[in-house]
């Protein structure tokens, strides 16, 4: 199944796939722990530097120098909620609402289109701070997830199957 592209190579969000597995993040996940985040809208990984100046009397100019220190790198999430347990939805919630060792945490796999039949993938240990249920009296009930991912993990190029 190929990805339909744009002639510039844009993509549509809907070809963005996000899985979790509920694992310690000193477990590498096998293919068989990922699951699938279903029923998703918007999804979002944010990747920032925390930066301190390094501006001194020895600067040269009016340039300020500084130096990049820790890497962010967040993750949120929302969607249409859904009973259906192929979804995983409500397996995730339970996780981050009483996680097993105290912590609601667990694994991340963001798949983003590369080109029409390849996808880069970045598989991370990380942490859900975040899973707010939106349940509007006339409207469709909704969830947010939002996090951190805890490590670097991997980032890889996979071919999707046709």
């Amino acid at each position: 199944m190929a990805i339909t592209l744009s002639p510039t190579g844009a993509f549509v969000g809907r070809d963005t796939v996000v899985e979790f597995a509920i694992l310690p993040p000193q477990t590498t996940p096998i293919e068989a722990d990922w699951k699938l985040l279903g029923c998703t809208r918007s999804k979002s990984l944010s990747l920032a530097w925390d930066e301190v100046d390094t501006t001194s009397s020895c600067s040269t100019g009016n340039i300020r120098e500084s130096l990049v220190t820790y890497k962010n790198e967040t993750f949120s999430f929302d969607g249409v909620s859904s009973v259906d347990e192929t979804k995983n939805q409500e397996e995730l919630y339970l996780h981050v609402r009483n996680p097993d060792g105290g912590q609601p945490s667990g694994w991340l796999r963001f798949s983003d289109p590369s080109s029409s039949t390849e996808m880069l993938v970045i598989e991370a240990p990380a942490l859900f701070t975040t899973f707010n249920k939106d349940r509007s009296y006339d409207a469709e009930a909704t969830f947010t997830i939002e996090g951190r991912l805890t490590g670097n993990g991997t980032t890889s190029t996979v071919i999707i199957p046709a």
